[in-house]
């Protein structure tokens, strides 16, 4: 006999509702298996506390809507796991244990890996054939879609300088846990033992002349940073810092030459280990300009440069403006405003942002970036284009610049722009 519920509408068909289907990974014991660099999606959004697990031990960790993955590598080595790439769930905390479900013991938990991004990232050694589980969730029992994604590098095969992994401009995660010592002792190592006891290895190849930074902000030990031109065989120290960043991290700058391939040397203060992060980007130099805005990631990942040099006093007719960090081989279009600095999306289909008057905005002659993504520009002051006649700067005026690297509509870009007072 069937028993009519609420809703019943009479027509014979009857609307049957009930609690939603259960998430298989909801508890541990349905943890779904992490492969080896690929991304597994997921939605907490219907997922329940674990109650049975013990308590999170990082913050934001109040009664989670939690998901569970398993974790079993094949070989001795370093394990990443991040829920990088989610867009929907963006304030996530993760969790490692090892152990099995009915005994979990925490190797790691992480709520951020720094601000202004509040996904997590967990760097750990793990054993070969040994079972680890991640647990997933959101800050304060927030909920939506992600992924998770694990990472796999056999017996940290970065160690030595031979081993040195590739990386990109960006953020990277590492761990130094079971690094040795790679007989490479750093420069500004200080301490009681040299920096490179617990050493561990990147390379990046510079797409273009650039001014970089790279620092190790977000690392949970006291690091120490190297970047050499040269092979392993012959490293020149570039750069090396120990403690310039924020608290105990490093921080340094160095002038990269594009096509020419860095070793980063990622130590630390006497030894010691943990989850670390390398930070790579470009540094925005105005030079004795002012900055306007930043330029927006071309096709080498990083923001075209536009920087100023010589005299701000218009009668000296002694101005350089010098564009870096560009795609190597494109025209590029300097262009300027007199007046007031404004800002347009994507004009013209272009990508990027122009940061300067375009109602009244006067082109410089087209320049190619030749092999080394470099543009130099001697302005003659005397005679700086607008839309309808040529001019000369006058003392006390203010003019605004940038370039756009040309290398078609689909994938072209702006350059910072900078505001030039002249005196």
């Amino acid at each position: 006999m069937t028993t009519p519920i609420a809703g019943d509408t009479g027509t014979g068909t009857l609307l049957v509702t009930g609690p939603p289907p259960a998430i298989a990974n909801d508890e541990c014991s349905g943890a779904i298996a992490l492969a080896d660099g690929v991304a597994e999606p997921f939605d907490n959004t219907l997922a329940t506390f674990s109650s049975t697990a013990p308590a999170p031990s990082c913050g934001g960790f109040s009664d989670p809507l939690d998901l569970w993955y398993s974790i079993t590598p094949l070989a001795d080595g370093s394990i990443t796991v991040d829920t990088l790439g989610s867009t929907g769930l963006t304030d996530t905390r993760l969790e490692v244990y090892s152990g099995d479900c009915g005994s979990l013991v925490s190797i790691d938990c992480n709520d951020d890996i720094g601000s202004p991004n509040f996904l997590s990232s967990i760097t750990f050694a793990g054993t070969a054939f040994e079972t680890y589980y991640v647990r997933v969730g959101g800050f304060g029992g927030s909920s939506g879609a992600g992924q998770v994604t694990a990472t796999f590098v056999d017996s940290l095969a970065n160690d030595d300088c031979s081993g040195a992994i590739a990386i990109s401009v960006g953020t990277t995660p590492y761990s130094n846990v079971g690094a040795t010592e790679s007989g490479n002792t750093q420069s500004c190592a200080f301490g009681t033992s040299t920096a490179s006891e617990a050493d561990v290895w990147f390379s990046w190849t510079a797409p273009s002349d650039c001014t970089m930074q790279l620092d190790t902000d977000g690392s949970d030990f006291d690091t120490t940073v190297s970047v050499y031109s040269g092979d392993c065989m012959a490293l020149v120290e570039e750069a090396c810092d120990d403690d310039g960043g924020a608290g105990l991290q490093s921080l340094l700058t160095f002038n990269s030459i594009g096509g020419t391939t860095y070793l980063i040397q990622a130590g630390s203060f006497n030894g010691a280990t943990g989850n670390g992060l390398i930070n790579l980007d470009a540094v925005v130099t105005p030079g004795i300009a002012s900055l306007v805005c930043a330029g927006v990631p071309n096709s080498t990942g990083l923001g075209g440069v536009l920087s100023a040099a010589g005299s701000l006093v218009a009668t000296d007719n002694d101005l350089t403006l010098t564009a870096n960090c560009l795609p190597a081989n494109v025209n590029c279009l300097l262009v300027n405003s007199s007046t007031t600095a404004t800002l347009v999306n994507n004009p013209g289909g272009s990508l990027g942002n122009l940061c300067i008057a375009s109602f009244e905005m006067g082109r410089h002659g087209i320049a190619n970036s030749g092999a080394a993504g470099s543009v130099d520009y001697v302005l003659d002051t005397t005679s700086l284009p607008t839309n309808i006649t040529l001019v000369a700067a006058m003392a006390g005026a203010i003019w605004y610049f940038q370039v756009w690297p040309r290398e078609g509509m689909s994938d072209s870009n702006f350059t910072s722009a900078i505001q030039v007072d002249f005196e």
